[in-house]
């Protein structure tokens, strides 16, 4: 079925497959007619606005999370404590596993994994009177 209709001045010719014509002067408008059929209208605007601001909400929040676990190892605390003569990072580990809630329920490697990063020690050998800091809570 072949439709004609008017658009401003100018004769559209439509025919059954939605071809337009080609006339140079209606090109644009026919451009922007089929660009305008693939871009959805907000039908609610309420609802619109009201699920962009608890997405942006989520989004804050997801972020915001992630950065509060970056920066919450800060909270830790440390006690010192000095090396006497036989003690061992083993020891030591094995005296604050048992009476430092910090390292409750973890395994001996981990505290002194954890004590000799905590000091910078790059060998297990420690020296009468060092001083080592002790992550606590």
């Amino acid at each position: 079925m072949n439709v004609i209709k008017k658009y401003k001045k100018y004769w559209i010719h439509i025919d059954n497959e939605q071809r337009f014509s080609y006339n140079k002067n209606i090109q644009k408008y026919v451009r922007n007619k089929k660009e305008d059929v693939n871009m959805k209208k907000i039908v609610n605007v309420k609802r619109f606005i009201i699920g962009n601001t608890i997405l942006l909400l989520l989004i804050v929040m997801i972020v915001s999370s992630i950065f509060n676990i970056a920066y919450s190892y800060n909270n830790i605390k440390y006690k010192t404590v000095y090396v006497t003569q036989g003690d061992t990072l083993w020891k030591i580990a094995e005296v604050e596993q048992k009476n430092n809630s910090y390292y409750k329920d973890k395994d001996i490697r981990d505290i002194v994994y954890d004590i000799k990063n905590t000091n910078s020690l790059n060998v297990s050998n420690l020296t009468v009177g060092q001083e080592l800091k002790i992550p606590t809570r």
